[in-house]
């Protein structure tokens, strides 16, 4: 084509919109022949997406209609594909690109030391240090092939002159000579294993024959850039590249642009924040080289240089605090752009695209000073005011942790769209964005806040705002990353319960295994009950470094338990072997396939342990993923591919490593593996029709209606970024030299500048521990100091700045005059005020249990009735109920676990009628039982256990009963059921369903029954030491000792005896430090009693009763040390003992300390009420 521009073109402006303006309208006057590519070079998917969407819009909307034939790519991997055009026998990859060459390093420093003359001893003692000298030398190789990796871009004379011998570091444009600056005598290992890398390479076998292949990249460019000049035309190249948006490329990409723009037409579509030269505000100005800028000097400006002192003079302080890097670009371009050669060929040869961003608001003014270079004494000058009450557009937000950061954001989102609607203006979610430093921080907050909420269906929520996270790393994204990164660290695990069931989680491993995802529940327990706590089996803990590990509570200790127990069911001991018996039948299947899991696992852990080439670790990951991983659904099969595309990239580094024959541990290969897997791609999704998440990256930033910045806090933002204290770099600045501060500072300034509507900064400025204040990133502090400076308005950045209360239900929400908003209405409730109708109207509906009751729901009740409430009506458990899947041996037990092995021997016992001589035999067979089991330890812990266990107080208990029984006659024929109905209040009747205990004569014609229970009667023991095993009964000592909490459910059956046997029943309760007795009542007083026990019941079903069984006996037992009337003494035990007791949990969200008037009388009737009658059966005379 002769009419075809050629060149390099470079189109500045500060809109993004407008350069995109510009694309368009050139992609229209010069369209590529059919079948052509444009390239497109961007540094992020944000700008791509952006691009091809504004591309493909209608053209009356300004776009071309269509987005087709674009290849976006990244400017790195575009330069190697200039190169291979150039150099056809290049490979994909070079030998000096970073991952080949940190393998190839790791290689040659596992040999280092056979050369090592004192300059490698800081290398040698890094690797000589940690657990895993193999995974020290793989962090050593890359860092330092990322050091020279930065080298080959930013400084190739060095490289050069040290492959020329000489250990040098020569200045900028400075000839490498002797007189150069030397390297520093601690870093001369550099130039010495850059010499031994680059030998190395040269001696490989697959590069012999082609000098081009070996020479590293900067020696490749030169030679790229000479046979650009060379040749009129160069085969391969697109005719057309487009780099659009990027705020800052390496001198070394801008010279290869230049090379090829003879002859492929080059634009450059690049931001600059004014339109006025800003290049001398900035230090380090002195190093650029003498080049004209085509940007006007602003109006005012001395003519001569202005000194760093006074630059605040003359320009806008936060353009020179925040701009270094752009700086350095613009300047970078200026050296090489020409515009009066290719000005001609634009519209109205419009190449500077400047617009004022307007004044009409503060952001807009804000914008606007950065636009015009405005110094602090221009705004001033000007004289603005902003009313703070109608001018939203920069706003500040403190809160107190990340998680109110986004339950705020959500609350801003919403006032957001509603003031749209309002306003009948058009705000998409789209249209906003949302940014922090890390993303990956904020996304459990943001999922469990923006994601409570569903669109559609039963629970749709108009507080629905769809939202979309980018950035993610790929662990973060998709379970089955994690769950292959867990397995790859399968040598290190220590394989605990909790880790197998978390796979289990992941349907696409399910589905390998043809586990449905009910079975998962039935899984979790057989595994709790077989108590499988960690280990896969003895081998395995061995490698962990603990020699004298055994197989109790492992997987396979756990599987043959299971597996023995589905063959015989509960059974004895069979080798050492306790049959775990609740499988059988169709559970075959699910025990199968989890036997194939734990087989796997094993087989992985067992290959895993022996180092492997890296094309036999190709192989072994590979197996791992076909293995455990069946994808089922798009999603699963995209992440499947992406880790099969990793696999074959670990694979293909091997070629230009030369690393073939080097063998490598499995914690070397899952570093490496998992930060390939973990770099963003241009093919990550972006722009979703959501509000989007993002991390705050470079060249991320592009126009949207409104900009959040989040987690913006001092230390966060700029991110401390620590050299390594071997690059010399450091100290040696050249312009263009990247740097993570610089960086961040100049994205903040992109971050200000694409807002269009609004800009929301927020931070978490209050301390969640004290209230006290924290400051705010450094930069966002300049910028609250700007809008203080340059308005006339009393401390703007406060007026501008909003601290929201640490919990979201504050009661500030609602208050009348509240300067706070929230859209949870739900939260609103808990401060109504509301009056006894209301109240009223708060009781659970009218109910009856379906079940009949029993003994153990009404000493429950007696314990605690709200948390009985919970359980019953609400079926609602306490978390010290819930149990969680061990995954620790047992080396102590609870008193409830002690409590159970107590009862069941106690259990036992009386079953069996056991002699003292079988007592002995069965605690010998129990002890191995839960040994077995791997309840129990064997060796010393079991004996330091078995007295706490099977103590000998519970041996004197069962054998004291047994006398008891022996010397009193048994009572024949008589009812073992109770099957009552209760009548109540309003003609209601509730059954009870329980057994009833064996009766007994006594000598005087008494009628006795009798209680056992393993729970203490009494604070302390009342029973004689002298005593023998079979121990005599012992009186009644009531007293502040006596433990009323475990003589309830005696108590009851108490009661229900004496209704149903219609005659003077004695309850005789034993317990292991002494006895309680119960004188027996007529049985008309007896059914008064447990009508009014089962009417109390009743109502504590349905709402919060106050009444606690410690306030009862401290109602009617005195003590002679404390001199208190009887309530008072009730409602101090009540607050202490009841609501601070263990057993009552619920109970203190509806009574809290001090106790109100009504709460005070309505304990003391209950506890007239309920604990009356025990005090009276407690003695003899009262009874009667």
């Amino acid at each position: 084509m002769s009419n075809w521009p050629t060149g390099l073109m470079v189109i500045q402006g500060n809109r993004l919109e407008s350069l995109k303006d510009v694309l368009v309208t050139w992609l229209k006057r010069y369209p590529l022949e059919p079948l052509e590519t444009d390239k497109f070079l961007v540094q992020s998917n944000g700008i791509a997406q952006w691009l091809q969407q504004a591309i493909a819009q209608d053209e009356l909307e300004g776009g071309c209609g269509i987005a087709a034939a674009i290849d976006v790519a990244l400017p790195g991997r575009f330069i190697w594909e200039a190169y291979r055009a150039a150099f056809w026998e290049l490979d994909t990859q070079s030998p000096f690109d970073m991952k080949p060459m940190t393998w190839r390093l790791f290689r040659l420093l596992n040999s280092i030391e056979s050369l090592n003359q004192g300059e490698y001893d800081s290398l040698v003692n890094f690797m000589a240090t940690g657990k895993s000298q193999a995974h020290r030398r793989f962090i050593l190789a890359e860092r330092i092939a990322k050091l020279y990796d930065q080298y080959q871009v930013y400084r190739a004379d060095w490289l050069q002159a040290w492959e020329a011998g000489m250990d040098i570091l020569p200045k900028r444009d400075e000839a490498a000579s002797s007189h150069s600056k030397p390297v520093p005598e601690e870093q001369k290992w550099q130039p010495m294993l850059w010499r031994h890398l680059v030998q190395d390479v040269q001696q490989d076998p697959q590069f012999s024959g082609d000098a081009r292949k070996i020479v590293n990249r900067s020696e490749i460019h030169k030679e790229f850039v000479k046979t650009c000049r060379a040749n009129g035309v160069l085969e391969g190249l697109p005719r057309r590249v487009i780099v659009f948006g990027i705020s800052s490329l390496p001198n070394q990409t801008l010279e290869v642009l230049q090379a090829i723009s003879p002859f492929t037409q080059v634009l450059l579509f690049t931001m600059n924040p004014s339109e006025y030269f800003w290049g001398d505000l900035i230090e380090g100005r002195q190093l650029l080289r003498q080049a004209t800028s085509r940007r006007p000097a602003r109006d005012g400006r001395p003519v001569k240089d202005i000194s760093l002192e006074e630059a605040h003079l003359y320009g806008n302080p936060l353009l020179a605090s925040w701009g270094k890097l752009g700086r350095d670009y613009l300047h970078s371009l200026d050296e090489k752009d020409q515009p009066d050669q290719y000005e001609a060929f634009f519209v109205d040869s419009k190449v500077d695209l400047f617009e004022s961003p307007g004044v009409s608001t503060l952001l807009e003014q804000l914008q606007d000073d950065i636009f015009q270079l405005r110094s602090v004494q221009d705004c001033r000058e000007l004289g603005r005011r902003i009313d703070v009450n109608q001018d939203d557009s920069i706003r500040f937000v403190e809160t107190h942790s990340r998680q109110r950061e986004i339950e705020v954001l959500h609350d801003l989102l919403l006032n957001e769209f509603e003031s749209a609607k309002q306003k009948g203006d058009t705000l998409e979610p789209k249209e906003i964005l949302i940014m922090a430093p890390d993303i990956n921080v904020y996304v459990p907050h943001i999922e469990a806040v923006f994601g409570r909420f569903s669109r559609y269906g039963d629970h749709a929520d108009k507080r629905y705002i769809p939202f979309h996270i980018a950035d993610q790393s790929a662990r973060q994204q998709h379970p089955i990353v994690a769950a292959f990164e867990s397995l790859l660290a399968i040598t290190r695990s220590r394989f605990e319960a909790t880790d197998l069931l978390s796979l289990l989680d992941i349907p696409a491993l399910r589905a390998s295994y043809d586990i449905e995802e009910v079975d998962v529940a039935t899984l979790k327990s057989w595994i709790e009950h077989a108590n499988i706590r960690w280990g896969l089996s003895k081998e395995q803990r061995q490698s962990l470094g603990l020699e004298s590990a055994s197989d109790q509570n492992t997987w396979f200790f756990g599987l043959k338990r299971m597996l023995l127990g589905y063959s015989v069911g509960e059974g004895d001991i069979w080798q050492g072997v306790l049959p775990y018996g609740e499988i059988g039948g169709l559970d075959a299947r699910i025990l199968g396939q989890m036997h194939r899991l734990v087989d796997d696992v094993h087989s992985i852990w067992q290959s895993f342990l022996q180092p492997k080439t890296l094309v036999e670790w190709g192989s072994a990951l590979q197996s791992v993923l076909d293995t455990f991983f069946t994808a089922e659904k798009d999603s699963e099969r995209r992440v499947i591919s992406r880790i099969e595309e990793q696999i074959e990239l670990l694979e293909a580094q091997v070629v230009a490593s030369g690393v073939d024959e080097e063998r490598v541990a499995i914690d070397v290969v899952q570093e490496t593996f998992m930060g390939q897997l973990d770099e963003p791609a241009l093919s990550q999704r972006f722009l979703s029709g959501s509000v989007n998440f993002a991390t705050l990256m470079p060249m991320r930033v592009i126009p949207f209606k409104q900009v959040y910045l989040i987690g913006m806090n001092d230390g966060d933002y700029p991110q401390v970024s620590t050299p390594m204290d071997f690059d010399l770099m450091v100290g040696d600045y050249r312009p263009g030299d990247r740097s993570r501060r610089e960086d961040a500072r100049y994205l903040f300034l992109e971050a200000v500048l694409s807002a269009r509507d609004k800009l929301v900064i927020s931070w978490q400025g209050r301390s969640a521990k004290d209230n006290s204040e924290q400051p705010p990133s450094v930069l966002v502090g300049q910028l609250r100091d700007y809008l203080d400076k340059c308005w006339h308005h009393d401390a703007l950045s406060d007026a501008l700045t909003q601290d929201y209360p640490m919990q979201p239900f504050s009661q500030r929400y609602f208050e009348e005059q509240a300067n706070v908003f929230t859209y949870q209405a739900e939260w609103q409730n808990a401060y109504l005020e509301i009056d006894a109708q209301e109240e009223q109207a708060q009781r659970l509906p009218a109910w009856l249990p379906d079940a009949p009751l029993n003994a153990r729901k009404l000493s429950a009740f007696y314990r605690s009735p709200i948390d009985a409430m919970y359980s019953e009506r609400l079926d609602i458990r306490k978390p010290s109920e819930i149990e969680e899947t061990k995954v620790v041996e047992n080396f102590g037990s609870d008193r409830l676990e002690e409590w159970q092995v107590h009862d069941q021997v106690l259990q036992y016992a009386k079953r069996q009628r056991v002699s003292q001589s079988q007592w002995d035999e069965h605690v010998e067979e129990a002890l191995q039982q839960h040994i077995a089991a791997g309840e129990l330890h064997d060796g010393a812990f079991s004996e330091i256990r078995k007295e706490r266990l099977f103590p000998t107080n519970v041996k004197q208990l069962y054998f004291g009963w047994k006398r008891a029984i022996a010397e009193r006659e048994p009572i024949p024929d008589i009812v073992r059921q109770a099957e009552l109905s209760i009548h109540i209040s309003d003609g209601q009747a509730i059954s009870y369903e329980d057994d009833l205990d064996r009766l007994y004569k006594e000598k005087d014609g008494q009628i006795v029954q009798f209680v056992l229970q393993t729970s203490n009667a009494y604070k302390d023991s009342i029973i004689s030491e002298d005593e023998g095993v079979e121990r005599a009964l012992t009186e009644n000592k009531v007293s502040v000792t006596m433990t009323w909490r475990n003589l309830v459910n005696a108590w009851v059956r108490h009661l229900v005896a004496n209704v149903v046997h219609h005659d003077l029943v004695d309850t005789q309760l034993m317990t292991p430090n002494g006895d309680v007795r119960f004188y027996g009542f007529t049985s008309d007083i007896a059914l008064k009693a447990l009508q009014t026990l089962v009417q109390a019941w009743l109502n504590a079903m349905h709402e919060p009763m106050c009444f606690g069984i410690n306030a009862g006996k401290a109602y009617f037992v005195k003590s002679s040390r404390v001199k208190k009337p009887d309530l008072e003494r009730a409602v101090e035990a009540y607050i202490e003992k009841d609501l601070g007791g263990f057993s009552n949990h619920y109970a203190r969200l509806h009574i809290q300390e001090p106790l109100n008037e009504e709460q005070i009388q309505a304990l003391e009737a209950n506890v007239k009420l309920l604990c009356e009658p025990i005090v009276q059966s407690l003695t003899k005379e009262r009874s009667a």
